[in-house]
């Protein structure tokens, strides 16, 4: 860890060399860890893991002074001290504000999980839990059966199993059923998701051999016929997450990719990514759909429309869902207490038809958020700050339903430097995000909300 010596540097010496006495006037480490500058630390740091910080604060002035010439100060020694423990014990997870108006940005955390779902995790998991139990022996049970159950019930699926996130649904879906085999898979479906996530790549390091179908816009039926042979263990279709191919496109049906593939005795697989329980428009099925399209494995996310935590969800056909259950990889993929607490409780909502927070951004009614939109312009304006609403869109994010964008009310505020003001937001005592756009910030109240409204506003005011 480098924290840096800028601000030590207060006089330029590099004409002279250093003498004894200018490593001589660094204090010693106990002296330091003692100052009453840094007592606050004590109850924060313990002794040796302070000393540690120290001596490499101190170690870096030395390198300064022998090579730099550069001379310092104790009070800002002590400062740049403070700034590391900081940086040591700073929380790297705190809560934003997503003025952006998408709802499932990654940056952002993606889905947010609903203030009473984690009063009911701090109530049930604050001690112990029955993560592993079987209530009815007492003995050792299976820490998702209960969600398993719930997810087939809601889905209509034959069996379900869950892993920590969607890369690792399609890992043990193409290790488990194409290692050392052919796995067919359309060109145009080769895609490339946000944090370098490549599906060539995952197809390689799992083990299968990866046989590209078609051409990047137009995939028929028959390029997968031609390409099934005694190597062939899997088709697989793949949402095309974050991009959307327009104008002389076309793909097979998933009904009569599924008849091809049982014809032939393979299962197919379908990534559907985003999870949504909802139709959505001719490229976006619902999960239910796209099990009755005759698919035999269908995984897709946890923390995108489905509205709960980091999850892969993989659902379908109890033959092909017990046989990632036996692969080894499965419990190395399995999900944690926390995450699986969370991703229950959601299930169990939309059982009861209770709406996730995505679901309620997602429905949220523009007239209401224009009113909402217009009385927080009018407190900018009583501030002093220019600011005006005007209709525009908003896409949903996290690589869901690329081609659809969310008709919203924007809040546009002119500023002289649109790049530092939203730099200066994000580094607020709660960070804020926002849009940029032609020198004005944009602001979107649909994912604000109304409790943090005041301070975005007196954010805002810090601005000008």
């Amino acid at each position: 860890m480098v924290f840096g010596l800028d601000t030590i540097r207060v006089s330029n010496m590099s004409n002279k060399t250093p003498q004894k006495s200018d490593f001589s006037q660094l204090p010693q480490v106990d002296k330091l860890i003692k100052h009453p500058e840094l007592a606050a630390w004590s109850s924060q740091l313990l002794p040796q893991f302070r000393k540690g910080v120290i001596q490499q604060v101190l170690d870096e002035v030395r390198a300064a002074i022998k090579n730099d010439g550069m001379a310092f100060e104790e009070a800002i020694l002590l400062k740049k001290i403070g700034e590391a423990f900081n940086a040591l014990t700073a929380p790297a997870l705190t809560r934003a504000i997503n003025a952006t108006g998408i709802i499932l940005h990654t940056n952002l955390g993606r889905a947010p999980i609903g203030s009473q779902t984690l009063k009911n995790l701090q109530n049930e998991l604050a001690g112990y839990c029955t993560l592993e139990t079987d209530l009815e022996t007492a003995g050792r049970g299976e820490r998702t059966a209960q969600l398993e159950s719930m997810l087939c019930a809601l889905t209509g699926a034959e069996a379900a199993l869950v892993v920590n996130n969607g890369a690792a649904a399609v890992y043990l879906i193409l290790n488990t059923l194409s290692f050392g085999k052919e796995t067919l898979i359309s060109r145009g479906e080769l895609v490339q998701i946000g944090g370098g996530f490549r599906m060539p790549d995952i197809l390689r390091q799992s083990g299968a051999a990866l046989r590209e179908v078609g051409t990047t816009n137009i995939t028929e039926l028959t390029d997968y016929e031609k390409s099934v042979g005694p190597q062939t263990a899997l088709l697989l279709k793949v949402h095309q997450s974050c991009f959307h191919l327009q104008g002389h496109t076309h793909s097979p049906a998933l009904k009569n990719l599924a008849a091809l593939a049982h014809k032939h005795q393979l299962p197919l697989a379908v990534d559907w990514g985003s999870g949504s329980l909802e139709n959505r428009g001719e490229k976006e099925l619902s999960i239910q759909e796209l099990l009755h399209t005759g698919c035999d494995i269908l995984s897709f996310s946890g923390d995108k429309l489905f509205g709960a935590s980091q999850a892969g969800m993989i659902v379908g056909k109890r033959s092909w869902i017990q046989q990632l259950k036996k692969s080894p990889l499965y419990r190395a993929l399995r999900l944690g207490k926390l995450d699986l607490f969370v991703l229950e409780d959601r299930i169990r909502n939309h059982l009861a038809g209770t709406p996730s927070p995505v679901q309620e951004f997602l429905d949220f009614p523009l007239e209401i958020l224009k009113s909402r939109s217009d009385a927080f312009c009018k407190s900018l304006n009583e501030k002093g700050i220019r600011a005006e609403t005007k209709l525009g869109y908003t896409p949903i994010g996290g690589g869901s339903t690329p081609d659809e964008t969310l008709e919203s009310c924007l809040i546009q505020i002119m500023v002289p430097d649109c790049e530092a003001a939203a730099r200066k937001l994000a580094r607020f005592r709660v960070p804020i995000y926002v849009r940029k756009e032609r020198g004005a910030l944009l602001l979107d109240l649909r994912t604000v909300f109304p409790a943090d409204e005041k301070i975005l506003l007196e954010a805002l005011q810090c601005l000008f």
